[in-house]
């Protein structure tokens, strides 16, 4: 957002920021249903803060879930290899 579009909307009593400065709450907070537009929804799930979060939209409500451990897939992979090393050893 440019400087002068930033000044007209903060004279007008609106407060601009980024996701986490609307809904305060850091990335581990985010797990949960807030209530929001479709249009904040959208800015938000664009923001490259948020690039590998799953974003959610149901109903006026958003929910951002952030993986902060290994993915499932990849923990399932090891256990199939570890299951067909097995079975092939046998």
């Amino acid at each position: 957002m440019n400087q002068d579009k930033r000044q007209r909307l903060e004279a007008a009593g609106w407060t601009v920021g980024d996701a986490s400065d609307f809904l305060k709450l850091s990335l581990t907070e985010f797990d949960e249903w807030v209530t929001t537009t479709w249009e904040q929804f959208k800015h938000i799930a664009s923001d490259p803060t948020y690039e590998k979060a799953k974003c959610y939209y149901d109903n006026g409500q958003l929910r951002i879930e952030v993986s902060i451990g290994s993915s499932h897939s990849r923990d399932n992979t090891v256990v199939i290899l570890a299951v067909n090393l097995f079975c092939g050893l046998k």
